[in-house]
């Protein structure tokens, strides 16, 4: 057997030589996204990769300053750090790699989806030759701004106008399509723009419940998928998170994966773990309220064994400079029975972290810096440590200047902008740079029933217990961070009572602190898959390592050989990279 792979990685290697050439791509949209640095090409002429292509326009992109910011790059963006954080490999293809045929390998597709996210202007060679790949089975994501002329598309979609959407019809055909798998009974009202269609070409199927005000739509036309509003990003003048739509890319990758025979390759996002959970309460309660319920909570989650978070707002009477809450009894933190609870809390094993002195988040509070500064300093002298964990009050913290004061405080983790379902280190919208403090999104869902007070699940308070399974399962199934945050609220008692149970009912959950995150994904970032090939059912990459020690495990078919010695699935390396071969027969 040995020489059975010594002898195919030596004509691996001789024919990686032969047909690799260098990309021509000479522009980038992120600062640390990490895309496979040279053109690959599979060994065999008929085998499509396990790469995913994102086609950005270099056309296109010397207009995106006249588009709104939102437009400019946020679809590549979100894409980008969702494929980023679980290490899936990618290739970023300009116009002009497309015209030079480089979604094919000898007349076959090389890759089994391409996305285009906010490509408004491109050649029509371009749009033949995407034309050309869809027709030989290749999977086409688009959005609203690509591709796209007076509301129609550009590319030979059955569908010639955007008001065709519009003949309503059933959705039980689109209702078993893998795109939908996230959504609750596949069909949902929902008051935010998100998707209300779905279009299959044989027919028109669609649910509209929304009447003539549509929303966000989907089309499934044979291999190309319309979003008209994939962004998935957190508004950030507040608004409804889309970072929902996160599912819509990974259902749609891993189904034309499997279309293909594809092995879907990753570097397991939580080791030998099938999810992580965290546990975050924003404490704002008025006094009350917060004297009663705290310990309820501490008690819960001692019981459990769940190191839950507490982000405490310090201050609310400074608060009222900034916001009528006269009718409030408020508290302060440095008042005895609040810092004799927090410091109760904290020796039962909770984390302590900060909401701010006052209840305004840093986008729109007229002295930013001092309210988070202040709150670290107050919670420093009744804990004897200044935590570094902090959170936005009403998730604002998304400016590149927010952003900025989180880093210059040396908090490590927060918690507002929602790209995705697992941790990334903070993204600028002025241009996309990456900031040090780690985002750990919260989780949520929407809701199944149309009676629920809210068709948006987001924190705690919205959740039923149904709501609830949904959620977990969702991110647990995607291999995520799940995260649902509560407030500090009597009503939410039972319902964490129900979460900690479902949660503790799954198999190999990693109950983790911020800090803990924090330090795995410090090293977890530094890994990456490079280089990857497959040659009948031989699969090939190289795994690379650029800080300390680590192991990478990998859940693929058939048997991982790591520099020619076999391996269970998983590798340890230090600053170095390694040859991997999987043979998917074995």
């Amino acid at each position: 057997m040995r020489l059975f792979i010594l002898t195919l990685l030596l004509g691996l290697l001789i024919g990686c030589a032969n047909v690799s050439d260098s990309q021509t791509n000479n522009f980038t949209i992120l600062n640390n996204t990490n895309p496979i640095g040279s053109e690959i090409s599979p060994i065999s002429p008929n085998t499509t990769l396990p790469v995913i292509a994102i086609h950005i326009s270099e056309k296109s992109q010397k207009h995106w300053d006249d588009e709104p910011l939102s437009r400019k790059f946020e679809g590549y963006a979100s894409l980008m750090v969702l494929l980023d954080s679980q290490k899936i490999p990618y290739v970023v293809l300009s116009d002009e790699d497309i015209g030079k045929e480089k979604l094919f390998i000898n007349k076959k597709i090389k890759y089994p989806i391409v996305f285009s996210i906010n490509n408004p202007q491109t050649t029509t060679h371009v749009v033949n030759e995407i034309d050309r790949y869809v027709q030989a089975g290749g999977t086409f994501f688009f959005n609203a701004n690509s591709l796209t002329f007076n509301k129609c598309f550009m590319l030979d979609v059955d569908l010639s106008c955007i008001r065709e959407f519009f003949k309503t019809d059933t959705v039980m055909k689109v209702k078993a399509h893998p795109l939908l798998s996230h959504i609750p009974n596949r069909e949902f009202t929902w008051p935010a723009a998100h998707v209300v269609a779905m279009v299959d070409s044989e027919h028109t199927y669609m649910t509209n419940s929304r009447k003539n005000n549509s929303g966000s739509m989907v089309v499934i036309d044979g291999g190309y998928i319309y979003h008209s509003s994939f962004r998935p990003f957190w508004g950030r003048a507040q608004g409804n998170p889309t970072s929902i739509n996160t599912f819509f890319a990974m259902n749609a990758i891993k189904s034309s994966f499997e279309s293909h025979g594809v092995p879907f390759l990753q570097i397991e996002p939580w080791g030998n773990y099938s999810a992580a959970f965290t546990q975050r309460f924003d404490v704002e309660a008025p006094l009350k309220e917060l004297l009663e319920v705290f310990p309820l909570f501490v008690d819960v989650s001692e019981s459990y064994n769940i190191p839950a978070v507490f982000y405490m707002l310090v201050d609310q009477v400074e608060y009222a400079t900034y916001g009528d809450i006269s009718g409030w009894e408020v508290f302060r933190l440095k008042g005895p029975r609040i810092s004799e609870m927090v410091l109760d809390a904290r020796d039962r094993g909770m984390v302590i972290g900060s909401h701010s002195t006052w209840h305004l988040g840093p986008d729109v509070d007229p002295n930013p810096k001092k309210n988070i500064e202040q709150s670290l300093k107050i919670l420093e002298e009744v804990l004897g440590e200044r935590p570094d964990e902090w959170v936005s009050p009403n998730l604002l913290a998304q400016k590149h200047s927010s952003l900025k004061i989180i880093d210059e405080l040396g908090i490590k983790t927060t918690g507002d902008q929602m790209i995705g379902f697992l941790p990334f280190f903070g993204l600028s919208p002025d241009g996309g740079s990456r900031f040090k403090a780690l985002q750990l999104p919260t989780s949520h869902t929407l809701h199944d029933l149309k009676t629920a007070p809210d068709f948006l699940a987001f924190s705690l308070d919205h959740q039923t217990p149904r709501s609830i399974q949904q959620t977990v399962d969702q991110y647990y199934n995607h291999n995520g961070l799940i995260n649902i945050y509560a407030h500090v609220k009597s009503k939410s008692v039972s319902k964490l009572e129900y979460l900690y149970n479902y949660v503790q009912s799954k198999e190999n959950v990693w109950i983790a602190t911020p800090d803990e995150i924090y330090d795995y994904w410090i090293t977890y970032d530094k890994l990456s898959i490079e280089d990857v090939r497959m040659n009948g059912e031989m699969l090939q990459f190289t795994l690379a390592n650029s800080g300390k020690e680590t192991t990478a495990y990998f859940d693929l078919p058939g048997q991982m050989y790591v520099n020619q010695e076999k391996s269970d699935g998983s590798v340890t390396l230090g600053k170095e990279r390694v040859m991997i071969t999987v043979n998917l027969s074995e």
